[in-house]
């Protein structure tokens, strides 16, 4: 794409007259250009079927001619590795296999399409001897120089050549494939058509291959050649082809595959929709070209295919061209499609008319700009020197693999050169966008900002780096993050732009997430100071009645204020779920059942005007987790839905199994990746808007109306799932519905046992019970509980205090502590010092659920029984008692304070 402009040196200097005579001779070419496109648009309208196969052929041809010298550059790139093997070869004559083998794989490629390589050096027939004790001496091992006589295969003899001038035995041989076995010593001169091409090869000092053969051992692979590069002594290439012929040293050959040929130089290319049959033939085979490989353009690669059928002949979709490499002629014959055709033939002939002015109009404007550029360009050419071919090779390869958009940019904003990179980046083909000013593609709100950056980078110099955004050619805007820089001589901006419309999202997701955590900190802490408080009144409540004197009245207001304050911990409990620290009771359970089980349910609740369907993978396994949240979950989604849905509407709640791969893990940015079970609830309601989207998993925060909501569910359904160690996504279009998915981490663990129901009598006793809670008010209702269940209650303030009740002799059964305590010894650190002690007493924690994460499931871990606050005099009972009669696996009833 770069411009390329050659300046005759004895052209004539510029003399009276002759500027306007030049710009004539400039423009004279684009006003016959432009009056060409205007009467071959007129004749294409009125003679549109007659000059529709020309038109269509010419595009096919086109096309055919770009990649057809983009195959023959790649092709010709092939042999690289066995020019740098007969160099390294020549420069030392005693190289051993090894160090053979290790230049090569240091040197070769990833993608390098060799199959074999060998160095095979001249040797004169009085040299003879010497060459074989040298390459015995060599390979540690004897070697002569052999012809293959009788036989095939393991079965073939080796003879002694006949005496000859020159032999080119096989010295050194690398097998990339490890399929072939080659004797050192075997005379690559045995053979007449290799002869006769290394000998051509030698005299026109060029790389040369053999007409396509069998490959050894590789059948599926096809047919190949041999590629010969002849290496003389260092210095000059001797000028005349029998000073080659009798000067050269020796020969690499590269053993090719036909299609791995072909594969490799189209591995890069952008995607071939046309088949493409490739026939090869040496200029001298008077048979022509022969068959060799079919491209599949549903596979995306080539399959060898030989035949003897010569190319065939012209037709509407098929464009034949040529090329020559190595001595061979390629002939390669594309058929296009009928769909690719079928778009490139005109709508009507008022539309080619159209077209055909139009492309005309831009063409001419595109040359014109294009003239003025040369001639201001031309001037600064001119002090080039030679070498920088080199560097824009170089610069050119990078800017047509680059996957970052680079512009070349004029001082006024007109795209000069644009990267290939432009289609995946921005949708714009190079060729679409060239000539036309950078306004046309830049978001207007960044215009003025991008000039600005352009201004500051033409006055000081240095790179710019800077953010705007382009319209996609599907309309989406794109933000890409430049680094510019000024050209001064050139008079040229010079811009490399990265796509940042992903890393956009991944951030914006990590700012909700992070967001979310701080809510939920900021939520658990107020809980927790909650929990604290109604532990207090509901205990109290509780005490008052159980006395069995209140009156009936008063005893009516007290059960009205005890049930205000347990819908006051229920609201604490979903604060807490959406925190993370509300404990969940995980069990192993498959989604399909749970939702079969709940299934019913939803349905009484969803009323008539709703439909419930479900769409359940027989695939999605097991998880764990909270069945009994993953109900309310559930519930909460659909009871969403339905108010989404004021006139009815469908519900479908579905479930499958997906894998999030290192490649798509950026998009889920709470989850590590991994195999996941997802649970979807989708409704045909109202949709959500945009702005409220990212705002609907906060507390308190609902699109409903005055007293229809209290804005907890899906902030309870966030905090069960992160608790849950998955995600939750929410996809929402106004007026087309919403999807909730949930993602559950999948497991193979075996089912849960049914969970045994619990007991509901009021159970008491007489055993001694040490309460350890900081917390004054707290401590006076759990001491006022136990002691209405008759037991005896010590009370200590810190851990501290409780080990010096223990200390003291004092028989206790039972250790009821809280984990987080003040003293620098929490809960937990007091039943480990207890167990570190050998006492073996009974310890049931309780906690409000602010405690660390890591506090609660370290206390999981070591089986120790945790409370919630705030709890119900019969909620402690149960517990206490069931501790003290060793049901929960952690003491005995009645366990003695000792060793």
């Amino acid at each position: 794409m770069s411009d390329r402009i050659t300046i005759d040196p004895a052209a004539p200097a510029n003399g009276p007259g002759n500027g306007t005579n030049k710009k004539l001779r400039q423009f004279l070419p684009i006003a016959v250009i432009a009056a060409a496109g205007f009467v071959a648009s007129w004749f294409g309208y009125v003679s549109l079927n007659r000059d529709e196969a020309a038109r269509v052929q010419s595009l096919l041809g086109l096309r055919a001619d770009w990649r057809t010298a983009d195959l023959q550059r790649r092709i010709l790139e092939a042999p690289n590795l066995v020019s740098d093997a007969a160099a390294f070869a020549a420069t030392a004559p005693e190289l051993s296999i090894e160090e053979f083998r290790s230049f090569l794989e240091k040197k070769r490629p990833t993608d390098d399409a060799a199959r074999t390589i060998l160095w095979a050096p001249v040797v004169k027939h009085a040299d003879r001897a010497a060459f074989e004790a040298t390459a015995s001496r060599i390979h540690n091992r004897p070697v002569s120089i052999v012809h293959p006589g009788r036989g095939q295969g393991p079965a073939i003899q080796w003879i002694a050549p006949p005496e000859q001038a020159e032999y080119a035995p096989i010295l050194l041989f690398i097998d990339f494939i490890g399929r072939t076995v080659v004797i050192p010593g075997i005379d690559v001169y045995y053979d007449a058509t290799r002869r006769a091409i290394a000998m051509r090869a030698a005299s026109e000092a060029r790389v040369l291959a053999t007409p396509p053969v069998p490959l050894t051992g590789a059948a599926a692979e096809g047919p190949g050649f041999n590629v010969f590069v002849p290496v003389f002594p260092s210095g000059p290439v001797p000028a005349t082809p029998e000073e080659r012929r009798a000067r050269v040293r020796g020969f690499a050959v590269g053993t090719f595959a036909v299609q791995g040929v072909l594969d490799k130089a189209t591995a890069a290319t952008p995607l071939i929709v046309e088949a493409v049959r490739v026939f090869i033939a040496a200029d001298s085979d008077p048979a022509g070209p022969r068959q060799m490989a079919v491209y599949d353009a549903d596979a995306r690669k080539f399959r060898h295919e030989t035949s003897s059928a010569t190319p065939p002949g012209p037709a509407l979709n098929r464009v034949i061209r040529t090329f020559d490499a190595f001595g061979q002629r390629w002939t390669l014959v594309y058929d296009f499609p009928d769909a690719v055709v079928s778009d490139l033939r005109s709508a009507s002939p008022w539309l080619l008319l159209g077209i055909g002015i139009l492309l005309t109009t831009l063409i001419a404007s595109a040359l014109v700009v294009k003239q003025h550029q040369m001639s201001a360009i031309e001037t600064v050419v001119r002090r080039r020197t030679a070498d920088l071919a080199a560097v824009r090779s170089t610069n050119q390869r990078i800017f047509e693999t680059s996957v970052d958009l680079i512009l070349i940019v004029s001082r006024k904003g007109d795209l000069i050169q644009v990267s290939p990179s432009a289609l995946a980046i921005l949708g714009y083909r190079p060729e679409e966008m060239v000539g036309r000013n950078g306004t046309e593609f830049l978001l207007p709100a960044d215009l003025e900002a991008t000039r600005m950056e352009m201004r500051q980078g033409r006055r000081s110099g240095a790179p710019r780096n800077f953010q705007c955004r382009y319209m996609h050619k599907d309309s989406r805007a794109v933000t890409l993050a430049w680094t510019g820089i000024w050209s001064a001589p050139e008079q040229r901006h010079y811009f490399i732009g990265r796509d940042m419309t992903e890393r956009h999202a991944i951030e914006q997701q990590l700012r909700q997430s992070q967001k979310l955590e701080a809510v939920g900190q900021l939520t658990g802490g107020i809980a927790h100071d909650f929990n604290n408080m109604l532990g207090v009144i509901i205990g109290n409540l509780d005490l008052v009645l159980e006395n069995a004197d209140a009156k009936a009245a008063e005893t009516q207001y007290l059960r009205s204020a005890l049930e205000a304050s347990m819908r006051g911990a229920d609201l604490v409990r979903r604060l807490l779920l959406f925190s993370r620290r509300q404990p969940l009771s995980p069990s192993v359970f498959a989604v399909n059942d749970a939702i079969q089980e709940i299934e019913p349910l939803l349905k009484r609740v969803l009323g008539e005007t709703v439909a419930l369907k479900t769409a359940l993978n027989g695939g999605a396994g097991r998880i764990v987790a909270d069945k009994h949240q993953l109900e309310n979950a559930l519930m909460n989604l659909c009871v969403n839905a339905r108010d989404a849905m004021p006139s009815g509407g469908l519900i479908r709640i579905a479930s499958a199994t997906v894998a999030v791969d290192p490649a798509s893990a950026p998009q889920y940015p709470d989850i590590a990746p991994g195999r996941y079970v997802t649970i979807s609830v989708t409704d045909s309601g109202i949709g959500i808007a945009p702005d409220d989207l990212a705002r609907v998993f906060e507390p308190f925060f609902t699109t409903k109306p005055e007293g229809k909501g209290t804005g907890l569910g899906l902030s309870m359904v966030y905090g069960f799932m992160r608790e849950s160690g998955g995600t939750v996504k929410i996809y929402s279009e106004l007026g087309h519905g919403t999807t909730v998915r949930l993602y559950f981490p999948a497991s193979d663990a075996e089912l849960s046992a049914p969970a045994e129901a619990q007991e509901e009598s009021l159970p008491t006793g007489s055993e001694t019970v040490l309460v350890a809670e900081d917390r004054v008010d707290v401590r006076a209702v759990a001491v006022a509980m136990l002691e209405r269940l008759g037991y005896r209650v010590f009370e200590a303030a810190t851990a501290q205090a409780a080990l010096a009740v223990l200390d003291s002799g004092a028989k206790v059964d039972l250790v009821f502590s809280d984990i987080v305590m003040p003293g620098g010894m929490s809960g937990l650190e007091l039943a480990q010092e207890l167990r570190r002690r050998g006492v073996k007493t009974p310890i049931l924690l309780t906690s409000g659920y602010a405690s660390p994460q890591a506090l609660r499931e370290q206390a999981q871990k070591l089986g120790l029984p945790v409370i919630g606050k705030p709890y119900r005099i019969v909620d402690l009972a149960v517990r206490v008692r069931a501790m003290l009669d060793g049901k929960n696996g952690n003491g005995g009833a009645g366990g003695k304070h000792g060793k």
